[in-house]
């Protein structure tokens, strides 16, 4: 795209009076300075966060990185952002976009190295996440999910005393436990 062209710093004439004013170890910096600055995009100094905020080189970015700013700052302000599944959504949102852009088996190819670590680090995240809310106590074992429906289960078989009623309980109860939603009676 053109507008990203111009981001891409560029080796001009020593005597280009658009040349960067910046200067390093070797001398003058050898690229071209963005139009409006003296200084090429590697120059303008601070973070492209800092320079799109304050609005200094705000021509350098695309209009995308405002959002992805105001996304990231959701994110770190989210009560759930100290957890894993924050990066979890992350990565699955990178992993839509790049499988999104694929027009063509070409495309696949093209990107299916990214891909692949996008999904290698989704694979990694969710077991990591996993270890996690098990260990601060987030997800429940298979033993506590057991342990809850034997309370529910005693406590409805206090209230209730018909054996065929209690089946039917006991029958919704193992299917809720298998995955499997007990059907709705009219």
């Amino acid at each position: 795209m053109e507008s990203d062209y111009k981001h891409i710093p560029q080796r001009c004439e020593p005597d280009d009076p658009r040349r960067c004013q910046s200067a390093g170890p070797h001398g003058q910096c050898a690229f071209l300075s963005v139009p409006g600055t003296d200084r090429c995009p590697m120059h303008l100094g601070g973070t492209r966060t800092e320079n799109y905020v304050s609005g200094r080189t705000s021509e350098l970015f695309n209009i995308k990185s405002i959002e992805v700013i105001n996304q990231l700052q959701k994110f770190k302000n989210h009560p759930d952002s100290k957890k894993l599944t924050t990066e979890l959504a992350l990565l699955r949102v990178l992993l839509e976009n790049t499988l999104n852009q694929c027009e063509s088996s070409f495309d696949l190819l093209t990107h299916s190295s990214q891909i692949m670590n996008l999904t290698d680090k989704i694979q990694a995240t969710l077991v990591s996440n996993t270890k996690l809310e098990e260990k601060i106590g987030d997800l429940l074992s298979i033993d506590q999910v057991i342990s809850i429906a034997k309370a529910l289960y005693s406590a409805v078989t206090e209230r209730i005393t018909d054996p065929d009623t209690l089946e039917k309980i006991a029958g919704d109860f193992q299917r809720i436990l298998t995955h499997d939603p007990p059907k709705a009676t009219g």
